[in-house]
């Protein structure tokens, strides 16, 4: 006779099944497309559950396991990351676009934007229309002989591989971030090609998470400043003690899921600053 339990951890606490994990997942998915559907509305805890057809503090839980922050959290990166896409594609005002995703003051939609992004909403439509594609690819070319460097640098070093669907074809960013999501500026980066080893320098010393984009060369410039549609990877966390790393490092990126938390980094800005660094500008 045999029993259709979950798997047993060696501590003897039931691992999820898959079947419970596929479940919590379309709770979320009906979540966050409840988000992009009403970006301007306030949805609370209470609201997000009942669609989750959920208690909020399982809800809760359930949407960090799954997406890896919590629900609140993801809204409204969620909202700078479609308002960052509403900026490089569309004419619209920038006061417009902030009451689109929910903003109700111009200043404040301004600051968080700035701090998160490292730019303000009109610097980055301006970079966008400056940047075309002849000067992002020559870019990429330079980083991509860059990344192929072994500069040394004081620190802690990130040793890993990265990894990529055969069809792609570009550059990847790689940094460690404070928070279970890529925003703002990494504490340490590095360039890397698909299926070479990367090292990243000069990591000071803390607990990280590990995030990747990949820029693709062929693709349209504009979509390197819209963050949702590039590949993405990581999400595991680093400890950096006693000058080592410990942590998974390797990286496999993949197509960008509706779970994945939104990329709230100037892809392109990061990697001007990169390139000026080497190069000693």
């Amino acid at each position: 006779m045999s029993f259709a339990l979950g798997k047993v951890s060696r501590r003897g606490k039931s691992v999820m099944r898959d079947s419970t994990r596929a479940s919590h997942s379309r709770a979320v998915e009906r979540v966050i497309e409840a988000f992009q559907q009403k970006l301007e509305e306030p949805l609370d805890l209470q609201i997000m559950a009942r669609i989750a057809f959920a208690s909020p503090f399982h809800f809760n839980r359930m949407f960090r396991r799954v997406a890896g922050i919590p629900p609140s959290q993801f809204l409204y990166a969620l909202r700078l990351q479609t308002a960052a896409h509403l900026l490089v594609t569309t004419d619209r005002s920038v006061l417009d676009i902030c009451y689109e995703v929910g903003y109700n003051s111009l200043g404040t939609f301004t600051r968080r934007f700035s701090a998160l992004m490292g730019l303000s909403p009109t610097r980055l439509r301006a970079m966008a229309r400056m940047l075309g594609p002849d000067e992002l690819f020559q870019e990429l070319e330079r980083s991509q002989q860059l990344a192929r460097l072994n500069h040394e640098d004081e620190g802690a070093e990130l040793r890993g591989m990265v990894y990529a669907p055969e069809d792609f074809d570009g550059i990847v960013l790689i940094g460690l971030f404070p928070e279970a999501i890529p925003q703002g500026r990494p504490v340490a980066g590095t360039l890397a090609i698909p299926g070479q080893p990367y090292v990243m320098r000069g990591v000071p010393e803390g607990s990280y998470y590990l995030f990747a984009a990949g820029m693709p060369v062929a693709s349209d410039p504009l979509a390197c400043f819209a963050n949702q549609r590039l590949p993405r990877g990581g999400g595991q966390k680093m400890q950096i003690r006693d000058g080592a790393a410990g942590g998974i490092a390797d990286i496999e990126l993949h197509e960008p899921a509706v779970t994945d938390p939104p990329i709230l980094v100037t892809l392109p800005l990061l990697l001007r600053e990169y390139l000026s660094r080497e190069n000693g500008e």
